[in-house]
């Protein structure tokens, strides 16, 4: 299961933990902990793995195959975490379906585990970092005479107005920063200010330090 999840890139780590009573087939209880990885809530993440994997110990032991005689080749180097020979409960089949699921709430994509630290930088601690980049433009907006309401309603309308602009057009950030700034422009004259009190080096050094 958490493989699965990771494979999706929906947490860089997860603990699944599930609670059992006697002569009940399913789990009473679902418990999902990402300890802050998780791109969702990790409530969120406990209803589609409920909704996707069938827990009842019959189903368990049939998904594994864990009546066939795979145990001769788990008898040295452990069980679990290995590459050099195919286990069922190591496969990934699933992350397709929770990439779909997850797709619901978002945009998901699927990448190698070695990437999924820089994911969980980008898309969970990102989140911050965008909101404290409004605060900042707000704080602006301030001082150049509106209310902190009407700043911060401003702030967030035109980030919403350049995601769409991105979204539709598939353009490079940079290509599109080109079609909204004139030469010589106050557009252009305000983006070479913020660069030089290193703002692109200010955001790669957060992502960086929230690895």
């Amino acid at each position: 299961i958490a493989k699965n999840m990771v494979a999706a890139g929906v947490a860089d780590e997860m603990l699944v933990q599930l609670s059992y009573a006697i002569g009940v087939a399913r789990p009473v209880s679902i418990l999902i902990d990402t300890r802050g990885t998780g791109t969702v809530d990790d409530d969120r993440i406990a209803a589609a793995v409920n909704d996707l994997f069938d827990f009842r110990p019959a189903k368990i032991i049939e998904k594994l195959g864990l009546r066939n005689p795979i145990y001769r080749q788990t008898a040295a180097y452990g069980h679990f975490g290995r590459t050099d020979i195919d286990l069922p409960w190591e496969h990934t089949d699933k992350a397709d379906e929770l990439k779909n699921i997850f797709d619901d709430l978002g945009t998901a994509i699927v990448t190698d585990e070695r990437h999924i630290p820089a994911g969980v930088a980008m898309a969970g601690c990102g989140i911050a970092y965008a909101m404290r980049y409004i605060r900042a433009a707000a704080e602006g907006g301030v001082e150049l005479g509106f209310d902190a309401k009407s700043a911060t309603s401003i702030v967030m309308q035109t980030l919403k107005g350049a995601v769409a602009m991105l979204q539709a057009s598939g353009l490079h950030p940079e290509a599109a920063i080109d079609k909204v700034t004139t030469p010589g422009g106050l557009t252009i004259k305000g983006l070479n200010a913020m660069e030089r009190e290193g703002f692109t080096n200010a955001v790669i050094s957060g992502l960086r330090a929230s690895m």
